[in-house]
Parts: structure tokens; C-alpha cells; sequence
């Protein structure tokens, strides 16, 4: 402990500098304080990672010694800047505390004991460490037996809010929106004064610019939304505002008027890399305003018409960096509303416009809007065929770019989907073209998700319009379409090569189109297989349960995880073993890791195959996508397919039912009782 207390503790204490800081740039000591121990150079850091890394890794020698050393101290009634010290000890080892079986439950009297004092001293670093404190062992867990603990604390870090020392504000702002976070008592208790809170954090962080405190903001809209519904228009100005100096503040910096490309580089190259994360912070803030406000359409909507002249400003002076999160909120609002306002079709126009110019490589970020815009905006897009071709030229554009890769491509067929399925009958001029694409690209790509994606687009053109799409596949190439279904029907007979329910949904859904085909339409190469159809569905009903199954099982795993984020003790406690045994690590892992490696290349070498040869089966369900396929039944819609391919053409009825395995005969059987059972269910 000698190396603690004399080396390492010392580091801790408020000192000379510390106090000259304070003084004369408050601002910069509360950024330095909270984000010390990403300044590597630092004495402070130093010390704060060797207490972390001896309470993790030699829990049994030197954890409760530690313990033992902070409480001598503040037991000793020291000088403020050694209580200062020993409380920032608590504060760095608060994880490790709560988490360990016999201390934990001595935390409480700790606090009341050493901390709850603090905040009325005359030391202004004193009661921004207990608002400190308090936060950190708040957040890991600790349990309060007695409620007037509770409730004194929650008063004191309340009152610290109005503290003269800005500081001592900013950690009482973070402390108490943990305890908001976590206990129901303090949040009725802020709930008919949370609109001041909501002023104070704003004003903070307008003072600060630290993305902290808008991750506290963030959760106390998403804590208190009943609250904050009435002044949910005027909070986003006001969020707004601050976005907008932020974005301001980073054009300024420029030599020039706003030059056509910002990197973040030459921000954080200026020293204002606080400006841009700010800028990020404040953005997320206005989405969780947008999120809240969802059941309140007509608030949604005046929300909106704030929020649009950010998303403008940020787009037109190409602040890429800032992207991500425009095109969130552009997404979450279209979303949201459910409809296109007047006001946002510049937007669409802008983001194309982007596309072509600075952004090629954001078509991810972009798809979920571009996706809104065709879904909310159909009636639009049928008008303006300057839109249909602006959304074709993304599509055709990312396809055959030399500078993108499968997953930019993956990307475009999504959006070639949405473009199908959202503008049924109304995309006939560009019908060629998509399909051309498709087919030029139908064995190219370096992993199956692509070939998947792509394939998929022709399945939609098919699903749009069956008789036209094959037809112009025969047109383009002789032989086109039979290669197409040749590749189709290879992918159906495999259970997991149409891995999510979406997939065989829409397999489902063409092959009824193609049902109702009348056969003279259909290409010659085509007209010996076109019975196998009907098998081919039923081959993908045969596994389409266990895909919604196992689509169920993710809902549930992620709203379980949601509920449960607690953190593995282990993570922070090394209480296993002897005491004197070797510490093991991550890098004490992948050291062996790579030992054995160099003594076995050829097994690294055959797992790398292995996980190769799977592809598919790694294909998740995308929960956060929605398609007009969802409100469609695939049971009932393939039992008026097939009914009416019967009454059409009975003899090639015959010929499909005659085909079928015993296997598929009682999954027929089933799929029409289901049908049924669906059908008068919904009547």
C-alpha cells in the first residue's frame, strides 16, 4: 500500500493547479475532471487506472486494503484537499465497491456518514466530489435501508443544482439524473419542477458543450414525456438553438464562408472536436423529444417544422459528420408522422443531391428515409417522375460503382424493394432498367447476403408485375428468365437459404402472382417447370413457422435485454483462485491465442472455412424493418392463388398436385386448413 498512499493518492488530492483551474476556467476544469481518463498523459489518469487495474485484477490483496486506506483518511478529519483525495479514491473504486459481497452493504453509512456532509461545506471541490460520489454508486446499484437517506440526498444533490460554482452544478445535474434513472421516489419528486431541471441541464450544457450532459438531458425527456408533452414544442427550439451554434461555431472556424466539404479532422485539428460531439449530443436530445411525443400527433407536427431548418442548414453545408444524425431524425420524423410535410420533399431532394455529389458512401444511413419518403410519400413519387428517376439513379448509381461494396449494394436492393413495392404499377418506365441491373449482377458479389439481395430485387419485379418482368428478362437476354428461376428455386429448396420471415414471405407472395399468370403468357423455357410452382411455395411454408418462431424468440431476447443490462461482477472483480496465483486477462488471452495459432496455422486456417461456409444461417432478422408485405396473410392470399389457378387451369392444376411428395401433400393440407381458420377469423 506504501505505492497508494505515497505516490498514487497524492495524484488524487486537489491541489495548487487544480484550484488555479477552477478559478480562472471553470469550464476547462469540468471538462478535464470528466474526461481525465481519456487524457492518457495525465497524473491523474495514471493513478485512476492503476487503483482500476489493482482492484480488478488483485481483488484479494489490495482491494479491502485500499478501502481500509480511504477511510483511515477521511476518518482522520484531514485537510480538504486530502478528504478531496480520499473521496475521489471512493468515487474511482464506487464500481468495485457495490459489486463486492462484503462491502456493499456498508456503502450506506459510508455516505451518510462521509459524503451527505460534504455538500454544505465551504469548499466548492468538496461538494462537486459528494455530487460526484453519489452519482457513481448510484449508478452500480447501491440499495438504501432506510428511505430518509434517500431523501437527504436527493435534497442535497437537488439543492447543488443551484450551486454558484459551476462545477459543483454540472455533477449535481449527472448525479441526479441517476438517481432519476433509478428511483421512483426522486422522480416524483422532480417531476412538477422537471421543466427547471430540463433549463438547467440546457443551460449547462450550452455553457459547457460537454456531450455528457446531453446523454443526462436525453434521459430525463425519456423519464418525465408526460411532463414535458406541453412544452415539448418550445424545448426542441430551444435544443435547436443550441444545435444550430454548435453547427455555427464549427463553420466559423473555417478560413472561409462554408466551404463545400467539412472534415470532423480539421475541426478536432482546431480544438473543436467539443464542438462536433456537442453538435451530436444536442441531435439525439431532439430525437428523444421526437420519440416522446409520438402518441401527440399535432405536437409531432409542429416539432417537425422546428426541427426541419436544422436538418437543412446541416445538409446544404455538407457538415458530413453530422449526417448520421440528420438522416435519424429525418427517418424518425417521416416515420413518426407517417406522411411527408411539404417542407421535407427539399429535404429528399437534398439528400439525393448528396448522394451524387459527398455522400455516395452514406446510402446506409440515407436508406431508412429514402424508404419513408416511398412509403409516406407514394402518391407523391407517382406524380414526379423526376423522384422516380432521383431514386432509380441511387439504386442504378451504388449497383455499378467500382467505389462500393456488397454492403452498399445490399443497401441499393433494398431500396429497389421499396421502390417496387411502394409504387405498384407506377415504376412500368424504369421496370427494364432494375431488372437489367439485377441480372447483370446475379453472380457477382463476395458473399451470399448480396447474391440474396439481389436476387430478391428480380423476386420483386416478379411480385409487381409476373407476366411483364419475365417477358422483359427474355427481352434483355435470351434465356434470362430460366436462368433466374433456375437460381430461385435452388435457393427455396433449402430451408436456411430464405433465412428470415420477410424472405420467404415474399417468395410466397410471387409465386402466387405467377399463379395467376395465364399460361400463354408465360416464356417457352418457363412452361415445362411452371407446375413445380406450387411445390416451391409449399417448400417454403414447410419452414416458415419456425421463422416466425425464431423471429418471436429475438423480439423477446431484446426486450429482455433491455431490461437487463447489469454489468458481470467478474468483469470487475477477480475474486477466484489464490491470492498469489498469476492474473489473467483479455491480453493474457489473445496472447495464447495467437501462440496457438503460430503453433496450428492449419486449424486458424479451417475455422476461417468453417465460418465462411454459413452464411446464410448468420442473416438476422432486420426487427426495425417494416414492409407493405407485413399486413399481408401469405396462408390466405396462397389459398386464393391456388383456387384460382384450379378454376383457370385445371390441367396444369393437376399436373403441380400430382408433383407433389407425400411431405407436401399433408403441408398443402395444412396451409389451406390454416387458411381457413385465418380467413373466418378476420371475417
Amino acid at each position: 500500500m506504501n505505492l497508494v498512499s505515497r505516490v498514487v493518492y497524492p495524484q488524487l488530492c486537489f491541489n495548487a493547479s487544480k484550484q488555479h483551474l477552477w478559478t480562472s476556467d471553470p469550464v476547462e476544469y469540468v471538462r478535464a475532471s470528466v474526461d481525465e481518463c481519456e487524457n492518457f498523459s495525465s497524473p491523474v489518469s495514471a493513478a485512476t487506472s492503476f487503483i482500476i487495474s489493482l482492484a480488478s485484477n488483485r481483488t484479494k490483496t489490495a482491494f479491502r486494503p485500499m478501502l481500509d486506506f480511504v477511510n483511515n483518511v477521511l476518518s482522520s478529519n484531514p485537510p480538504p484537499p486530502e478528504k478531496f483525495g480520499a473521496l475521489n479514491m471512493a468515487a474511482v473504486l464506487g464500481p468495485f465497491i457495490m459489486r463486492h459481497p462484503d462491502v456493499k452493504g456498508n456503502m450506506e453509512q459510508f455516505m451518510v456518514r462521509y459524503v451527505l456532509p460534504e455538500f454544505t461545506v465551504n469548499e466548492p471541490y468538496l461538494r462537486s466530489m459528494a455530487c460526484e460520489v453519489l452519482g457513481t454508486v448510484v449508478k452500480h446499484g447501491i440499495q438504501w435501508s432506510i428511505p430518509e437517506n434517500l431523501e437527504k440526498h436527493s435534497h442535497a444533490v437537488a439543492a447543488a443544482l443551484d450551486d454558484p460554482d459551476l462545477p459543483v452544478r454540472v455533477q449535481a445535474a449527472l448525479a441526479l439524473t441517476k438517481m432519476a434513472e433509478v428511483y421512483d421516489s426522486v422522480r416524483d419528486a422532480i417531476a412538477p419542477q422537471v421543466g427547471k431541471v430540463i433549463q438547467d441541464l440546457l443551460k449547462l450544457s450550452d455553457e459547457t458543450d460537454l456531450d455528457i450532459l446531453n446523454n443526462a438531458m436525453e434521459s430525463m425527456v425519456e423519464r418525465f414525456q408526460d411532463e414535458l408533452l406541453p412544452v415539448a414544442t418550445q424545448l426542441t427550439a430551444r435544443l435547436c438553438e443550441s444545435y444550430m451554434r454548435l453547427a455555427r461555431d464549427g463553420l466559423t472556424q473555417q478560413p472561409e464562408a462554408a466551404p463545400e466539404h467539412i472534415e470532423v479532422d480539421s475541426l478536432i485539428s482546431d480544438g473543436d472536436d467539443d464542438k462536433v460531439y456537442g453538435a451530436m449530443g444536442v441531435a439525439k436530445t431532439i430525437g428523444t423529444v421526437v420519440s416522446s411525443i409520438e402518441s401527440a400527433p399535432e405536437t409531432l407536427a409542429q416539432v417537425q417544422e422546428v426541427i426541419i431548418p436544422i436538418i437543412r442548414f446541416t445538409l446544404e453545408n455538407k457538415l458530413i459528420d453530422l449526417f448520421d444524425n440528420m438522416f435519424d431524425l429525418i427517418d424518425s420524423l417521416t416515420f413518426r408522422t407517417h406522411s411527408i410535410s411539404p417542407r421535407m420533399w427539399p429535404i429528399f431532394e437534398l439528400t439525393y443531391d448528396l448522394f451524387k455529389t459527398d455522400a455516395v458512401d452514406f446510402l446506409e444511413e440515407m436508406l431508412p428515409s429514402l424508404d419513408n419518403f416511398l412509403s409516406y410519400g407514394s402518391d407523391v413519387f407517382k406524380a414526379r417522375p423526376d423522384y422516380r428517376n432521383k431514386v432509380f439513379d441511387i439504386y442504378q448509381t451504388t449497383m455499378t460503382s467500382t467505389q462500393l461494396g456488397d454492403s452498399d449494394r445490399i443497401n441499393a436492393c433494398k431500396l429497389a424493394e421499396s421502390i417496387l413495392l411502394n409504387l405498384q404499377g407506377h415504376v412500368d418506365d424504369i421496370l427494364q432498367n432494375i431488372i437489367q441491373v439485377a441480372l447483370d449482377n446475379l453472380d457477382n458479389g463476395n458473399g451470399y447476403s448480396f447474391r440474396l439481395a439481389n436476387i430478391e430485387v428480380l423476386v420483386n419485379a416478379v411480385y409487381y408485375n409476373p407476366a411483364a418482368a419475365l417477358h422483359l428478362m427474355e427481352n434483355y437476354k435470351a434465356g434470362a428468365s430460366r436462368v433466374f428461376f433456375d437460381k430461385w428455386f435452388a435457393i427455396i429448396k433449402v430451408d436456411t437459404k430464405l433465412p428470415t420471415v420477410h424472405d420467404k414471405k415474399l417468395s410466397i407472395l410471387a409465386l402466387c402472382k405467377l399463379l395467376e399468370v395465364d399460361v400463354s403468357l408465360v416464356p417457352e423455357v418457363l412452361r415445362d417447370g411452371w407446375p413445380g410452382i406450387v411445390a416451391g411455395a409449399l417448400d417454403i411454408f414447410k419452414s416458415l413457422p419456425q421463422a416466425i418462431a425464431k423471429r418471436k424468440a429475438l423480439e423477446e431476447r431484446i426486450i429482455e435485454e433491455d431490461d437487463d443490462d447489469d454489468e458481470e461482477d467478474s468483469r470487475y472483480l477477480n475474486l477466484e483462485g489464490e491470492e498469489d496465483e498469476d492474473v489473467w486477462d483479455e491480453d493474457s488471452a489473445y496472447i495464447e491465442m495467437l501462440a496457438a495459432e503460430a503453433k496450428n496455422p492449419a486449424a486458424a486456417q479451417r475455422d476461417d472455412d468453417e465460418s465462411d461456409i454459413s452464411e446464410e444461417s448468420e442473416i438476422e432478422e432486420e426487427l426495425g424493418f417494416f414492409s407493405m408485405l407485413d399486413a399481408i396473410n401469405p396462408y390466405i392470399t396462397f389459398k386464393h392463388a391456388l383456387t384460382n389457378f384450379q378454376t383457370r387451369n385445371s390441367a396444369l392444376y393437376q399436373a403441380a398436385t400430382t408433383l407433389l411428395s407425400v411431405e407436401q401433400q399433408t403441408i398443402l393440407m395444412e396451409v389451406m386448413t390454416l387458411a381457413e381458420a385465418q380467413q373466418n377469423s378476420t371475417d
